[in-house]
């Protein structure tokens, strides 16, 4: 970062990585003793590809137009140091990802946590975009590790780097592959159809991994996808599940 950058962000910490960059830890500092927390993800490059910029970008523009309390806030990219960054909100608290290594959640906690990021989704599906259409959000890759709980209880859905939606005349995407995590993605995804009962299908993966500790069928170098899409269980048998337990 050049001088008046380094004046106003210092870098706390490295919150995450990825093939884009990194997401710091930083505080935003001004005068009269201004301190505020919030989270920088910062390409890694100067220069890059303007198809890498352009998901870049529809990443922030898709978090920018929408408001909810369950999905990050930000700011337009900007550039920090000569490089293209977006400043967000941070988040303290632990992914579910990580707390479900620590035992599985119990039931009512979990449906809890589900039922929020599934309002937020669909709060953000009929959000309108810049043209008053629906914006038509999905996410694409919902699993536990994009889901943070705060110490409070409050629930962020994080990293919409492969979300899509609709910007007027065109789709914006942030990647035209299948993209996703195995184990949690829709077997119709596999086949190409993508919609919003993709992030309904997720999200009950997530459930049951939640609850039971699991871990979600994957394909591996024994398991071509065919058989992954024949054997992945339905997402009403997840639900059934979890009120069995809760009873």
């Amino acid at each position: 970062m050049n001088e008046m950058e380094a004046r106003r962000y210092r870098i706390l910490g490295v919150l995450g990585k990825g093939g884009f960059g990194k997401v710091y830890r930083a505080s935003l500092e001004g005068p009269e003793g201004f301190y505020k927390d919030v989270a920088i993800k910062l390409l890694r490059d100067s220069d890059v590809p303007e198809s890498t910029l352009q998901r870049f970008r529809d990443e922030a523009r898709i978090l920018g137009l929408v408001r909810d309390r369950a999905i990050l806030s930000v700011d337009p990219p900007t550039r920090l140091g000569g490089r293209w960054a977006v400043v967000m909100e941070y988040v303290d608290g632990v992914s579910a990802a990580r707390l479900m290594r620590l035992q599985p959640m119990p039931p009512p906690v979990a449906l809890e946590v589900i039922q929020e990021v599934a309002r937020a989704l669909d709060k953000v599906y009929r959000h309108p975009g810049p043209d008053g259409a629906q914006l038509h959000l999905i996410h694409r890759d919902i699993k536990p590790g994009n889901i943070q709980v705060t110490p409070s209880g409050e629930v962020k859905l994080l990293d919409f780097g492969i979300a899509r939606a609709k910007f007027a005349q065109r789709e914006a995407e942030t990647t035209r592959h299948i993209g996703g995590t195995f184990g949690y993605i829709a077997p119709e995804r596999l086949s190409g159809f993508e919609g919003p009962e993709g992030d309904v299908y997720s999200l009950g993966v997530v459930l049951h991994v939640l609850i039971t500790g699991d871990k979600p069928t994957r394909p591996g170098q024994f398991a071509p996808r065919r058989h992954y899409v024949e054997r992945t269980p339905h997402v009403l048998m997840v639900l059934e599940f979890a009120k069995a337990m809760m009873r």
